[in-house]
């Protein structure tokens, strides 16, 4: 699957109506993905992550080289007892994470449109 992302971002990056910049996006599966991609690829803009898990490992968070935005629904107990952690183990490394919990929410709940 990098091989494949990275294949996607050099396109996006070379896009003549581009500016350049990429930022990636994925939903639950997808989202922890995303995280994983970005241990990857310090070049991206950001990451955005709906609903997804980041690595456990204080080693992989550290290679998170760009802004993290995170969203989460409320009512998603598995996912969201992770965000403790993963914002313990960002702050610690000086790595930005910022995340939104949706009240109310469940896990995929922009699936419904919530």
């Amino acid at each position: 699957m990098t091989s494949d992302l990275d294949a996607a971002f050099d396109y996006a990056k070379s896009i003549p109506a581009g500016n350049g910049e990429v930022s990636v996006v994925g939903f639950c599966w997808g989202g922890s993905q995303r995280y994983s991609y970005a241990t990857h690829n310090p070049d991206l803009e950001e990451v955005i992550v709906f609903y997804g898990t980041a690595p456990k490992d204080k080693v992989d968070l550290a290679k998170i080289q760009v802004p993290v935005y995170a969203f989460y629904g409320g009512n998603d107990a598995r996912v969201n007892a992770t965000i403790p952690k993963t914002e313990e183990g960002m702050n610690q490394l000086g790595n930005f994470y910022d995340y939104e919990i949706y009240l109310g929410g469940g896990h995929g709940f922009m699936r419904s449109g919530v």
